[in-house]
């Protein structure tokens, strides 16, 4: 902590410690390594730990009062692009409705990543950047460029679990490369445009 003001609480088992100061970040530590495990801004300043230590009860600001779920960490992965393809810029992602592919547009086009293995299954080219994509519950995946909104249908073979994707279908509706959204069904698409509407 940068700032005075500094608070502090352990939950009951000893093994967490929760700690804020005037800047209103709330950190999460390992007090016996001493190893941050988590941090949020959120303007926190007063906080206790439930006594089965599973919540941890924060600040009060005006009608609003802030409680953590306090789990233990599970791990992460980082999903990382094939080195051949470079690096790329990142825009947006979606979440296939099985929960098993992972869509996101790059400047370049797009790439999917198998979310159970971690495997970056495949880069598509596009010939613009591709900053706003998402599946529909069908389970295609709708991007879109500056260039066109394409529907890309995205089968996966139930015994071998190969992952074939497109041809894609342009779909003639003006585009600008913006946000793009569903309505819960998929029967109803929205998309953003630069110049306003």
């Amino acid at each position: 902590h940068k700032n005075g003001g500094i608070r502090f609480a352990y939950d009951h088992a000893g093994d967490l410690l929760a700690s804020s100061c005037w800047d209103g970040v709330l950190r999460l530590w390992d007090p016996r390594s001493g190893r941050q495990s988590f941090h949020t801004t959120d303007g926190i300043y007063c906080f206790r730990f439930s006594p089965d230590d599973q919540l941890l009860a924060a600040s009060v600001v005006g009608e609003k009062i802030t409680i953590w779920e306090v789990a233990a960490a599970s791990g992460y992965r980082t999903l990382v692009r094939e080195t051949v393809e470079g690096q790329g810029y990142y825009y947006t992602s979606s979440i296939h409705p099985n929960d098993r592919l992972l869509a996101v547009g790059m400047g370049d086009g797009f790439d999917l990543w198998d979310l159970p293995t971690g495997e970056h299954l495949t880069s598509i080219k596009l010939p613009t950047p591709n900053q706003s994509l998402l599946f529909s519950p069908s389970g295609e995946l709708l991007t879109s460029g500056n260039d066109a909104l394409r529907r890309w249908p995205i089968e996966i073979d139930p015994v071998s679990g190969v992952v074939r994707v497109g041809p894609p279908i342009t779909v003639p509706v003006p585009v600008a490369g913006c946000h793009i959204s569903h309505s819960r069904e998929g029967r109803v698409l929205a998309s953003g445009q630069y110049e306003g509407g």
